[in-house]
């Protein structure tokens, strides 16, 4: 079990990886999935936790390291359920991220108001 969860979270953060390298490459700007998104998610739990202002530097860093912590904690959630729950495998796990893409990117962002959907071009 304890090795099939390091996979699980050796391929989140190589998902991960591979998620900002394409979006850098086709399209900075895209929807939830900016490296500008990541820092504003930064400046707002900084701004809820601290009276302190946080740098623009630090809040790129920051946001980074969410960005990955998550698609690690993405890859050992699907580690820890695929073997009880088989639907979740369906697709060979298509299931599963599409699901995290429309809850924790579409979704998350927009109810957040980090961006604005209807404002981000396509």
């Amino acid at each position: 079990m304890k090795k099939r969860l390091f996979v699980g979270g050796l391929a989140g953060a190589i998902g991960g990886l591979a998620m900002k390298a394409v979006v850098r490459i086709c399209d900075r700007n895209s929807f939830g999935l900016s490296a500008d998104t990541d820092a504003k998610t930064a400046h707002e739990i900084w701004r809820r936790m601290s009276r302190e202002p946080l740098c623009e530097e630090h809040a790129e860093q920051i946001g980074a390291a969410m960005h990955y912590a998550l698609a690690v904690a993405a890859g050992v959630a699907y580690a820890a359920s695929a073997g009880r729950f088989p639907i979740v495998r369906m697709g060979r796990g298509t299931v599963f991220g599409a699901a995290l893409w429309m809850i924790g990117d579409e979704v998350a962002v927009s109810v957040s108001r980090l961006e604005d959907p209807l404002k981000t071009p396509v």
